[in-house]
């Protein structure tokens, strides 16, 4: 993860303007839950991401360079019969550093058990209007196909308010 993340740095300096880093895998956790995140996954990913926006702070690419750290779902509030967590839909988390969004806050929050969301929920497609609106690319834009019929860029979602107002 902390080569990827070096080499995404680089690619950035170099005039590159996406790039997608993965963490290397193991997330899938579906039994014994806790070790591997205490011990391997969780470490790793907060030291190469937290060395990625330190230094993209300090060089000043945090302008122009947006950090998005998430999984496709979230997990299970229950830890299941083989110490682990399984997929689940009704909440999930993303961190996002720089792209000239509003940084240092912690948006909504979720019922005690992490399964839901109490406040400020917002969905898969206003994350991803977050980004567009951070690459420039209009989330609202349609297009058609060869018989007129139009599909939307996204089918819902507007950027998070509190990240670009």
């Amino acid at each position: 993860m902390g080569q990827n993340c070096l080499l995404a740095r680089r690619l950035v300096e170099a005039g590159v303007s996406y790039v997608s880093c993965l963490s290397g895998g193991g997330w899938d956790t579906h039994k014994d839950n806790f070790v591997p995140q205490r011990e391997l996954l969780l470490p790793r990913l907060d030291q190469a991401i937290s060395a990625l926006v330190s230094d993209l702070s300090e060089s000043g690419l945090d302008k122009r360079v947006l950090v998005n750290v998430m999984g496709e779902f979230g997990r299970t509030p229950k830890i299941n019969q083989d110490a682990g967590r399984d997929h689940w839909p009704g909440t999930f988390c993303a961190l996002f550093a720089g792209g000239g969004l509003n940084m240092g806050q912690m948006i909504g929050t979720t019922d005690t058990q992490a399964a839901y969301p109490t406040s400020r929920p917002y969905s898969p497609g206003s994350v991803l209007a977050t980004i567009y609106h951070v690459l420039g690319i209009d989330y609202r834009h349609d297009f058609p196909d060869k018989i007129g019929r139009r599909y939307p860029t996204l089918p819902e979602g507007e950027p998070i308010s509190e990240l670009v107002s």
